[in-house]
């Protein structure tokens, strides 16, 4: 076997390890391993560091010389990666949760971060300093390495890949452990002989401890809190306990050179340079229980607890030699205390409760339990009569115990409570409700109703109370009693209760939609009636029941007043609704300027500005332009002579209705002010037909055989008469008529300039004059002088309001005592009409007249 297990070709290496085996039993008692157990792996040059991914069981061995890290697989026993590094790679640590292995150098002032995933470097760090010892705590993913020539022991982020922390410590730092339960650092300073005890919340040095031999390595097992440190030029071992500070000297062989932990059955490896021995110490016993002989020249030690093997690497022969390590030969021990076996027990829940030894996890019946210390504890549900109730404890190398005892589930004799709960407004069965029973022996139990609104009890024979509840039902309550093997039937009504509506607001009103939003006290599903009157004859609904509810109602008139009210209906199946309440739609008004385009350049000093407006709601509109009052015939407008100064001009249009609805256009104008220009203006610039209008042409310049020009809906008959300058024109159709004059300037250069005239439509405007009379004549009748002072121009209205308040008893028979209208002008800006009033058996007229205003609409100017 022994032949087998070495390579072909060494047969010299037999010879060699007999030697040192026969040897070794003479000169150190004890019990010898053998040696044909273990596993020999050549390795590039001077290997000297060792660490172990104990999941992967790979190895990482830094090789100073070579300038090499080794990657080797210890199932397989074989190297499977080789990767160059930087120059003398000195120590290695691994993350076993991210499975990276960090490296450091005697002479880089860098540490290599290689990925053991992907078998490649990862990252280089440069730190600003040589490096020595490292040390990685898996579960803060934090690296504390050390610098021979630096004060500092500085800590980096694996994760972030950059240091965090530095904690002073001196010069001469030497070796450094983690303790990854209590975050602490443990760091040896050789040539002072202290200990350094590092807090790794805070990165500061907590405790210092002075030793009595020169340090040399050290090693902590977190689940004992014990720490062994190997000293120089010596044979012993110094074991801390750091629960109580207490150091015991541990006799070794000579130059121990290396110390690592088996956490797992708490056994450390001792490597001892001068003596080539690897030792294994027993933390339970307190004695090293066992020798391995080194045919080589030992260099340092790990140990994988998951596989409980040692791996020493040697620089004398360059290899790596696995040791199987004894298993503890102290097996899991496990005792149910309580209950005791074929113990009758009078409930079906059980508490199960028992001492454990050496193991690392207990299950009763399959069903893992709470261990703290020598102690565990479960719950179990059994069955009534003869259980079984096994224990199995199991320890980290997975070898197990067990221990069973049966016990008798005793329960008393029962009633029965078959319930049935309902809706007393439906009659239907209510699933889900919650039910509570107490029996006769004070047990109370908790159950929930079935789809079919029923619910079944066992109780103990005598007197019980029940509640039952139901989210949005008024709780209930039942009573009654049981015998023993009978059963008693309870039915249960539950008052539903109706959902509370809050909180009902409209918002985001448009001339076709509105918004309404309300709450509810319980989930509820939401909907919305609404209608013109209080009829409604629409309905909006929300599919989903929530407290917070939003509807959007639209296709919606314009200009309109809406009734609407609020609906919840519960999931209990009550229905409420909101009172009456009402909305009025907004306005629309679409607006476009036909002339001139946008970002067009005119060469002059006016320009006129034509456009085409149209509302939605049919409300009369008046149109500005730059504050300028507009004519509007059907839905076009036109402004005349409207100013440019030289350069960017921005050309405002407003359109606004009696409802108060508005809209806005813009477009921007360059205008090129020339020297000369000539000027065509019109009197009227708008009337109804048959329109006169006058034309008058003038510049800055004597103008000679202009050409005049026409565009219209109609004919436009020239008439005779006039200076030489004017121009007379008769309009017959309603519409928009544009007069163009050019003629040539000084320079000449062509010069032109255009009118527009507005033929209004008599029949539709003075139907909006006469509706506004009607209804400021009503209003007075009514005696609402508000409403009449708000037909009128608003610098009528104060004289006005004076004579309305002195008037106000006799107005009614004034406005009744007028007998008509009669249209006598309406020009662009005014309108005049006769109004005809009985007095005293007498037909008097009167003087009527309209005014636009600001905003282009028509208001009553005096009567």
């Amino acid at each position: 076997m022994f032949l087998s297990s070495v390579r072909h070709g060494r047969l010299w290496k037999i010879l060699f390890l007999i030697v040192l085996v026969i040897s070794g039993i003479v000169l150190f008692p004890g019990r010898i391993f053998s040696v044909d157990e273990r596993t020999e792996i050549l390795l590039d040059e001077e290997p000297r560091m060792v660490a172990i991914s104990p999941a992967a069981n790979l190895a990482v061995v830094t090789h100073r010389r070579a300038d090499s890290v080794s990657l080797v697989d210890l199932t397989a026993g074989r190297v499977i990666r080789e990767l160059p590094v930087g120059r003398s790679p000195r120590s290695v640590a691994i993350d076993a949760e991210l499975n990276l292995a960090v490296i450091t150098y005697e002479k880089e002032k860098s540490v290599t971060l290689i990925d053991l995933t992907r078998s490649r470097i990862a990252a280089d760090i440069h730190v600003g300093e040589s490096t020595g010892s490292v040390a990685v705590n898996s579960r803060t993913h934090i690296a504390a390495v050390t610098s021979p020539g630096e004060v500092h022991l500085f800590f980096l982020d694996l994760t972030r890949r950059k240091i965090i922390a530095r904690t002073p410590v001196g010069r001469h730092a030497g070796d450094i452990a983690l303790d990854p339960e209590s975050n602490t650092a443990f760091l040896l300073n050789p040539e002072r002989r202290k200990l350094f005890i590092i807090d790794l919340n805070h990165y500061r040095v907590s405790e210092v401890l002075n030793l009595r031999e020169r340090p040399r390595a050290v090693d902590v097992n977190p689940q004992t809190q014990t720490l062994l440190i190997a000293n120089a030029r010596d044979a012993s071992v110094t074991q801390i306990d750091l629960l109580h500070r207490r150091s015991l000297p541990i006799s070794v062989l000579r130059f121990p050179r290396d110390v690592a932990f088996n956490t797992v059955d708490n056994r450390a490896v001792i490597l001892c340079d001068r003596d080539r021995r690897l030792l294994l110490w027993d933390g339970s016993k307190q004695k090293i229980i066992q020798s391995y002989f080194l045919p080589r020249r030992p260099k340092s030690v790990a140990v994988n607890s998951l596989k409980n093997i040692a791996v020493v690497a040697d620089d004398e022969q360059d290899g790596l030699t696995i040791i199987p390590l004894p298993l503890s030969s102290t097996l899991p021990k496990v005792k149910i205390t309580s209950p005791a076996d074929n113990a009758q027990v009078f409930s079906a829940d059980v508490a199960v409760t028992g001492t454990v030894e050496d193991s690392s996890e207990v299950t009763v019946n399959g069903r893992p339990a709470s261990v703290s210390g020598n102690a565990f504890s479960a719950t179990l549900t059994l069955n009534a009569g003869k259980n079984t109730i096994i224990a199995i404890a199991t320890d980290a190398y997975g070898r197990t115990a067990s221990h069973d005892v049966t016990v008798d589930i005793v329960l008393p004799a029962t009633g029965k409570i078959n319930g049935t709960v309902t809706d007393s407004a439906t009659g239907r069965p209510l699933p889900a409700a919650v039910v509570t029973v107490t029996d006769a022996a004070g047990n109370t139990q908790t159950l929930s109703t079935s789809a079919a609104g029923t619910f079944t009890a066992e109780v103990a024979p005598g007197a019980f109370t029940g509640s039952v509840n139901k989210p949005w039902y008024l709780p209930g309550a039942f009573a009654g009693s049981v015998a023993a093997g009978e059963t008693a039937a309870v039915s249960t009504l539950l008052s539903p209760v109706e959902p509370q509506i809050d909180s009902i607001t409209v918002s985001d009103l448009t001339a076709e939609s509105a918004r309404i939003t309300w709450t509810t006290d319980q989930p509820t599903q939401g909907a919305v009636q609404y209608g013109t009157t209080s009829a409604y004859g629409s309905q909006a609904t929300g599919a989903v029941e929530q407290t917070a509810h939003s509807l959007t109602l639209a296709g919606l008139s314009p200009v309109t007043v809406y009734h609407y009210r609020v609906v919840a209906t519960s999931p209990n199946g009550s229905t409420v609704a909101s009172g009456d309440n009402t909305f009025k739609t907004g306005g629309r008004i679409d607006l476009s300027i036909t002339a001139p385009a946008d970002g067009a350049t005119a060469t002059a000093r006016s320009v006129v500005v034509a456009g085409v407006v149209a509302n939605a709601s049919g409300a009369e509109t008046g149109i500005t332009v730059n504050g300028i009052a507009a004519a509007l015939t059907g839905n076009q407008f036109a402004v005349n002579n409207v100013p440019l100064t030289s350069g960017t001009n921005v050309i405002t249009v407003t359109a606004t209705d009696v409802n108060g609805t508005t809209a806005t256009k813009s477009v921007t104008v360059n205008a090129v002010v020339p020297d000369h220009y000539i000027k065509l203006s019109a009197y009227p610039e708008s009337g109804t037909a048959p329109l006169e209008v006058n034309l008058r042409l003038g510049g800055t310049f004597s103008v000679s055989n202009p050409a005049l020009t026409v565009t219209g809906p109609g004919a436009a008959e020239q008439l005779p008469g006039g200076a030489p300058e004017e121009y007379r024109y008769r309009l017959l159709s309603e519409g928009v008529y544009s007069f163009t004059a050019r003629a040539a300037g000084p320079d000449g250069a062509a010069c032109e300039d255009t009118v527009s005239i507005s033929v209004l439509p008599l029949e539709q405007v003075d139907a909006l004059l006469r509706t506004k009379w009607t209804a400021l004549s009503d209003a007075l009748k009514d005696k609402d002088i508000a409403a009449a002072l708000a037909m009128m121009d608003e610098r009528s209205r104060e004289r006005y309001q004076i004579i309305f308040n002195l008037l106000k008893d006799t107005l009614p028979a004034i406005m009744a005592a007028n007998t008509g209208l009669v249209l006598q002008s309406i020009t662009g800006e005014r309108a005049y009409y006769e109004l005809h009033a009985a007095e005293n058996g007498a037909t008097y007229a009167y003087r009527l007249s309209f005014i636009k205003d600001d905003k282009g609409l028509w208001l009553i100017k005096e009567f």
